[in-house]
């Protein structure tokens, strides 16, 4: 049976019959998506950390673009031109580089 007729039919089954669907999410689907989410957005990021504290970056602008281009790569290269996700990411990768800028970039290559 297909993943999304498995979902669809959860709610009209015992907590037996769900206790195996849940356990495979958890154990197998959950891990994979955090490792291609660390994997896919976690390098690129790490990178441009990297450039930005070698560099002395401190510039807001900086960051947020950055997180924007690393959203719009990524959406680019999972969703192809599906409009809303690229969107949603494009925006979650510039929300993350600003909150990254008011964390650690804004003393970016600071020695202290």
């Amino acid at each position: 049976m297909p993943v999304i007729g498995v979902i669809v039919t959860l709610p009209y089954r015992g907590f037996q019959e769900n206790l195996a669907v849940l356990m495979l999410f958890v154990l197998c689907l959950l891990p994979l998506t955090l490792i291609l989410t660390c994997l896919l957005s976690g390098v690129p990021a790490a990178l441009v950390i990297l450039f930005g504290e070698a560099l002395h970056i401190r510039s807001v602008i900086f960051y947020a673009l950055t997180g924007a281009a690393i959203g719009a790569f990524l959406a680019r290269s999972i969703f192809g031109t599906n409009l809303p996700w690229s969107a949603l990411l494009i925006v979650a990768g510039c929300l993350a580089g600003i909150a990254y800028w008011l964390a650690a970039g804004r003393f970016a290559g600071d020695d202290r």
